[in-house]
Parts: structure tokens; C-alpha cells; sequence
């Protein structure tokens, strides 16, 4: 066989190779996330959507509420659901800080933010690490490198935000496909909220 015709072959086996590759990894799929169910979680926690608006999720009525949204010109960068409402940090033409009311989405107030973070902000639980190895396997611990969750997803899975809840029971976490999901740490099983949602700023929980 000539020098060409073995480059021949050559160049169709790396061919055939890129395309196994490939559908094996089209081939795992995301992890299982069900759907939540009403009355399985008693709690609500705020968050972000990739068209910049802000919902909230009852998780006790299974219902997901869109409350506010700003102009695409501004970019939300903080949410904190603070005892006073939904305080929501933007950024644009104009630095504020609008605070909402959670049930109707109605504006309370809206302030200069002269350099400064909505509500406890720094202070939300941050204290989970999120572990990814390159093969898609993603390990969320707690503070004392307890595992509370593994997740098996294709090679480029990951989980860009984690919050834990006050009541040091409920997490909510947005992987690499913009999914909003909870579980309970006593559980380890994550729950579907929403498929629509920005991991920065993370979630907020209602205090």
C-alpha cells in the first residue's frame, strides 16, 4: 500500500474516532434532577434568570413567580431576600438598589448604591465547596468536607452556584445548563425548580 493511501487511512480512522467521541459523549446525559413536588420543601428563595429578571420560587406550592425585571442595558449583580423585602443590586446607566415585595413584586424602594452590597449580602452561607473533576463527576461538600451530594454528568458538567439555607438544611444549587435545583442535606437527591437560571448572583433564601 503507497505512502498516500495509508495517509488515506489514517485520516479516516481519526475521522471515525472524533465521531465516536463524540456520540459517547452526547451520549451521558445530565444528572436526573425530578421535578419538585408541593408540600415536599417548606421554604422560597430568590433568584436570577439569563433574560435579568428576578422570580421567586415557592417550593411548599411547587410554583415559580416572575417578579421583576430590569432593562437589558443594566445587569443584575446582587439578590438578598432580607426581612424587609427582595433586595436586588444593579448595575447600568444608574448604581441602585431596588428592594421588591416578594408577594407582589411591587417596588418599595429604590436607592443610590453608592459602593454598597443589598442587604446581608457577604454574609449569606457560602460555606459549601463544590469539587469538579475533569470526567463530570461533581462533589458538593459542606463546611467539614462531608459529602452531601454526587452528581455524574458528561465531561464539561459542572455547578457554578451553591447556597446553603439559615436553617443549615436546605441547599439550592445552578449547574452548567442554567438549572436551578434543591435538595435537603439529610437527602442528598436534588430537585428541579427551574430551568431558566443565572449561577451569578446565586440564589437567595427567604430569611
Amino acid at each position: 500500500m503507497t505512502r498516500q493511501a495509508w495517509t488515506a487511512v489514517g485520516g479516516a480512522v481519526a475521522v471515525m474516532v472524533a465521531v465516536v467521541v463524540i456520540i459517547v459523549l452526547a451520549a451521558v446525559p445530565l444528572p436526573d434532577f425530578p421535578p419538585v413536588a408541593p408540600g415536599q420543601f417548606d421554604a422560597s428563595l430568590a433568584y436570577v434568570t439569563e433574560s435579568n429578571c428576578i422570580r421567586v420560587a415557592d417550593l411548599a406550592d411547587a410554583e415559580v413567580r416572575e417578579l421583576h425585571c430590569v432593562s437589558d442595558r443594566d445587569w443584575i449583580d446582587n439578590v438578598v431576600w432580607t426581612e424587609s423585602g427582595i433586595e436586588v443590586g444593579v448595575e447600568g446607566f444608574q448604581s441602585t438598589i431596588t428592594v421588591l415585595d416578594p408577594d407582589t413584586g411591587d417596588v418599595i424602594e429604590t436607592r443610590n448604591r453608592d459602593g454598597a452590597y443589598p442587604g446581608d449580602w457577604l454574609n449569606q452561607e457560602q460555606n459549601l465547596w463544590v469539587d469538579v473533576p475533569s470526567d463530570g463527576t461533581v462533589v458538593i461538600r459542606d463546611e467539614t468536607n462531608q459529602v452531601l451530594v454526587t452528581l455524574e454528568g458528561p465531561e464539561l458538567y459542572g455547578v457554578d452556584a451553591v447556597v446553603g439555607a439559615s436553617d443549615g438544611q436546605m441547599v439550592a444549587l445552578v449547574d452548567s445548563s442554567e438549572r436551578l435545583a434543591v435538595f435537603d442535606r439529610n437527602v442528598g437527591q436534588p430537585y428541579l425548580v427551574d430551568t431558566d437560571a443565572r449561577p451569578y448572583p446565586p440564589p437567595s433564601w427567604q430569611p
